[in-house]
C-alpha cells in the first residue's frame, strides 16, 4: 500500500475511535427516548380506555332516562302487538344513532 493510504487509514481509525464514546452516549439517549415513548403510549392507551368507559356510562345513563320517560309508549306498543325484540330494536337503534351522531360531531371538530 502506498504511504498516503496508510496515513489515511491511521487518521480515520483515530477519528473513529474518538467518536465511540459519542456514539455510545447517543445510543443511550435513544434508549431513554424509547422508554419515554413506550410509557407515553401506555398512558395514551389508559386515557383512551377511560374515555371509552366514560362515554359508555354516559350513553347508558341517557338511554336509561329515555326508556324511563317512555314507559307509557312502550306499554302502548306492547298492547298493540310489538314484541320485546321490537322494543329492544327501537332503543338499540336510537342509541346507535346517538353514538354515531356524537362520533361524527367529534370527528368533524377535529383540527390538525
Amino acid at each position: 500500500m502506498s504511504q498516503s493510504v496508510l496515513w489515511l487509514q491511521t487518521l480515520l481509525g483515530e477519528h473513529l475511535r474518538s467518536l465511540v464514546p459519542v456514539v455510545k452516549e447517543y445510543i443511550a439517549g435513544l434508549e431513554v427516548l424509547s422508554l419515554v415513548r413506550d410509557r407515553l403510549d401506555r398512558s395514551y392507551e389508559i386515557i383512551g380506555v377511560l374515555a371509552l368507559l366514560m362515554a359508555g356510562i354516559g350513553v347508558n345513563n341517557l338511554m336509561m332516562i329515555i326508556v324511563s320517560e317512555r314507559t307509557s309508549e312502550i306499554g302502548i306498543r306492547r298492547a298493540v302487538g310489538a314484541t320485546r325484540r321490537d322494543i329492544m330494536g327501537l332503543f338499540l337503534g336510537q342509541s346507535l344513532r346517538m353514538c354515531l351522531f356524537i362520533a361524527g360531531f367529534i370527528d368533524t371538530n377535529h383540527t390538525d
